[in-house]
C-alpha cells in the first residue's frame, strides 16, 4: 500500500490484508517517527478505525491511504 503524507509518499509492503489499521500506524511511526496517536488514516474519504483490518475496508495492494 502507499501512504500519502502531505507532499510525500511512503510505500509499505504487506504480507497480508488481515493486518489492522493499528499495525499500519505502528509501521508509520517506526519509519516516519510520527506518533500513532497523532495519525489519522483515511481511504476513499473514510476515516479508518484502529481495530479494523485492511480487508474490512477492501484495501488492496497498491491502494493509497491518506494520513
Amino acid at each position: 500500500i502507499i501512504i500519502k503524507i502531505l507532499s510525500k509518499s511512503i510505500k509499505l509492503s504487506l504480507e497480508t490484508l488481515q493486518l489492522t489499521v493499528s499495525y499500519i500506524k505502528f509501521k508509520i511511526q517506526d519509519e516516519e517517527n510520527i506518533p500513532m496517536e497523532n495519525q489519522k488514516l483515511s481511504f476513499n474519504g473514510e476515516t479508518l478505525e484502529n481495530y479494523k483490518t485492511l480487508a474490512d475496508y477492501d484495501i488492496k495492494d497498491g491502494s493509497i491511504l491518506h494520513l
